[in-house]
């Protein structure tokens, strides 16, 4: 997984759709056996950012309401 090239700038304001885990289901074969879900500690939020879906580090951001 990496990252996108997009970039946010200090006080931009985006709708917020709420909290995300950190996780993944990781399945390299076809065989379930070795399937594993693959958990982080980092806390994301899901935002909308113009026709796309992303996710931002919940420390890199300050959530207000209007």
């Amino acid at each position: 997984m990496t990252p996108l090239q997009y970039t946010f700038s200090e006080g931009e304001k985006y709708t917020l759709a709420g909290p995300a885990a950190a996780e993944y289901y990781r399945a390299v074969t076809f065989d379930p056996a070795p399937h594993t879900v693959v958990r982080g500690k980092t806390k994301y939020w899901q935002i909308q950012f113009g026709h796309r879906v992303m996710f931002v580090k919940a420390d890199d951001v300050r959530v207000t309401f209007q």
